[in-house]
């Protein structure tokens, strides 16, 4: 078995282990962080565009301010969680959250929207890190049931993102301020939920909870940092070229289609399969990938009109190439998660996972200019194929490390 292959035991505790009442906290505080900001973010450009009329650039600078927020002080997130310990620093994330969305209460002004994406990323910058850690570091020497922990953790994230667009679809355009209410409840709610269990951070038995450099030097974390940075080199498509895509080629209507896609296969995979995602190696994941690129190469063909005039034909291809992308998706995001918490010490496993993001970060940005280069010169059949050739580097590389590590 190679040395990054995950070995699972089939312990009749792991069932036990996960209907822990501190297992049920965290996941729901998980799905109430997910939900409470996806009520709003499908909708807040266009409403901040529109119906406050700023403009559609300074939409965009609010969108930035957040992401380069959440994703620039991630690793400092991670760094605090592993010093000043996971609880104390999720529920600061929680905080911050809920403060971002109260700035919006009142009319938004333009210093109260900046302000409040500010605490928007840096909250999920703390939050992601420490809930991980909080989470994922219970059951380290309980292998199957992390890889089932980790399955769960990403279902309540996938829900809540889920549900919340449903809610915004009915309050964010007519009704902003009591969607804002909303959210600020939701995120109330989750403080109390980790307020009230308090003794849910088993002690880890370490000494000191400081962080060392010196874990994050091996050549096993250093493989889930490019395997991190792959994943995201593709999952970049998600929410930028390939909703567009879709649109331009299929209609509007396929779109929504291909997100309920997406979620529907997270959550049924990672709910009956997640011991099979935990041994089944990277390749297969970048192999998905692959294979989602060259249907969307394939629909690129010609100008169209075959796929305009023919929905069966436009639902099947969306079908297939969607469950091809979640595959990827849910298999290398399992498998970093699982990495991560195994390979890197207990003390360091917050900095883990922030530097996890960062690198994650770096890949949206660069995958992000390098396909807005080529659709611009040479169009969408060509950024499919490069991201095709792309994800077959990656591919190979995986191959060949789990040959090496044999």
């Amino acid at each position: 078995m190679s040395k990054l292959e995950l070995p699972l035991n089939s312990s009749r505790s792991d069932r036990r282990l996960l209907i822990r009442p501190w297992v049920v906290v965290h996941l729901g505080s998980i799905l109430l962080f997910s939900l409470g900001s996806s009520i709003i973010t499908p909708y807040f450009a266009i409403y901040v565009a529109k119906t406050l009329g700023y403009g559609l650039a300074f939409a965009g600078v609010l969108v930035s301010v957040k992401v380069v927020a959440q994703r620039a002080t991630s690793l400092l997130g991670g760094m605090l969680t592993d010093m000043w310990g996971a609880r104390p620093l999720a529920l600061a994330g929680v905080v911050l959250r809920l403060s971002a969305f109260a700035l919006l209460l009142k009319t938004p002004t333009h210093t109260t929207l900046l302000a409040s994406a500010l605490l928007n990323g840096v909250g999920a910058a703390i939050y992601h890190p420490a809930l991980r850690k909080l989470l994922f570091e219970q059951f380290r020497n309980f292998p199957s049931a992390l890889a089932r922990v980790v399955g769960l953790r990403n279902v309540s994230l996938n829900l809540g993102a889920a549900v919340g667009p449903l809610l915004g679809a009915l309050l964010v355009e007519s009704h902003f301020t009591l969607a804002c209410e909303v959210i600020v409840a939701v995120y109330a709610i989750n403080v109390g939920l980790l307020m009230f269990f308090r003794r849910s951070e088993v002690p880890l038995g370490l000494g000191s909870q400081s962080f060392r450099w010196r874990d994050l030097r091996s050549g096993a974390f250093l493989n889930t940092l490019w395997l991190q940075f792959g994943l995201f080199a593709a999952y970049s498509h998600f929410e930028f070229l390939m909703p567009f895509y879709f649109e331009q080629r299929f209609g509007s209507t396929f779109v929504a289609g291909a997100f309920l896609v997406n979620t529907v296969v997270v959550v049924s995979i990672q709910l009956t399969c997640s011991k099979r995602i935990a041994e089944t190696p990277a390749w297969v994941g970048y192999a998905s990938f692959v294979g989602f690129f060259l249907c969307c190469a394939i629909s690129s063909l010609g100008d169209g009109a075959f796929w305009q005039t023919s929905p069966a034909a436009s639902m099947m291809l969306i079908g297939f190439s969607m469950t091809l992308f979640t595959v990827g998706e849910v298999l290398l995001g399992n498998r970093i998660d699982l990495m991560t918490t195994r390979i890197v010490s207990s003390r360091s496993t917050g900095t883990a996972f922030g530097a996890v993001a960062m690198v994650g970060a770096l890949a949206v940005v660069l995958s992000n200019g390098m396909n807005t280069y080529l659709l611009e010169l040479k169009g969408f059949l060509i950024v499919w194929l490069v991201n095709a050739i792309v994800g077959l580097i990656f591919l190979v590389y995986s191959l060949r490390r789990a040959r090496f590590d044999d």
